[in-house]
Formats: structure tokens, sequence, C-alpha cells
């Protein structure tokens, strides 16, 4: 349309925004997802260059690592550098055939678990557990009122 200006991310944002929206449902996401980063770095290569810094600005160095080793373990023909976190991959980075998998399957502590190891900032993971912690206080203490049905 004429006189009409529209933007849009640049490659290295949309990509990292793809990667925090992977993160925000705790790597458990569609396959889709993993294939639209494919896609992306497959058009840019360079886009895989940039990325890493972007992470850091944006606090998203763990889940950018965490979607990285994701990808690498699907699209091998990437070969996308990456820090070895042996500890990182092996408790926290879910086994490759957990990503179509409905996150419904997974425990509530391993959600908790993953969501806590993938949040850059020890000043953001003491918030995230101390928010947790007051809700499920919250929970506690008005359990009654919460949930009416009384178990007898």
């Amino acid at each position: 349309m004429a006189g009409v200006e529209t933007s849009r991310l640049s490659d290295p944002d949309a990509f990292l925004f793809s990667v925090l929206n992977i993160v925000k449902e705790d790597l458990a996401t569609p396959l889709l997802r993993y294939l639209d980063l494919w896609i992306m770095l497959r058009r840019n290569p360079a886009v895989a260059g940039e990325a890493p810094a972007l992470a850091r600005r944006w606090r998203l160095v763990n889940g950018f690592d965490a979607v990285l080793h994701m990808l690498n373990a699907m699209f091998p023909d990437l070969r996308l550098p990456r820090r070895e976190r042996a500890l990182f991959d092996r408790f926290v980075v879910p086994a490759r055939a957990a990503v179509t998998r409905d996150r419904r399957r997974f425990r509530r502590a391993a959600q908790l678990w993953r969501k806590y190891w993938l949040i850059d900032g020890v000043d953001q993971r003491i918030a995230f557990a101390a928010e947790l912690a007051a809700a499920v206080t919250y929970g506690w203490l008005n359990r009654d009122r919460l949930n009416p049905v009384r178990r007898k």
C-alpha cells in the first residue's frame, strides 16, 4: 500500500524472539517452532553469529544455549557452535523425544526445575523462587476457600 510505512524485526531479533517463545514453554513446544528456527538459519546463516551477543543483552543466555542444544540434536546439518555445558544439558534440557509431547504430561516439579534454570541472573531466579513460594503459601493457607469440594 502506498504511503504506509511498515517495519519488522531484524533477522537476529526474530530468531531470538522465537527462542524466547520456546523457552517460555519450558522447551516443550511443537516441533514446528524448531523447524521455524532451522528455516531462519538456512536463509541467513549469519544469524547464528549475531544471536549470542543479543541473547546476553536480552538476558536469555541459558535459554539460548538450551535451544541451540535442541537444534543441534534435531538438525545435525546446522552444526551450531555452542558452549558445552554437560550438567545443564543433562539435567535441564529435555530429551529430544520430549519436544513433541503435550506439556501437561510433564510433572510440575520438572517444569519448575527447568524454568528456574532457564532464567538468567541470580536476581531473577530469587524473584521467581519468592513468587513461587508466595503462591504456594497462599494456596495452602486458602485451600478450603479455593477448593470448596471437601474430600472425606
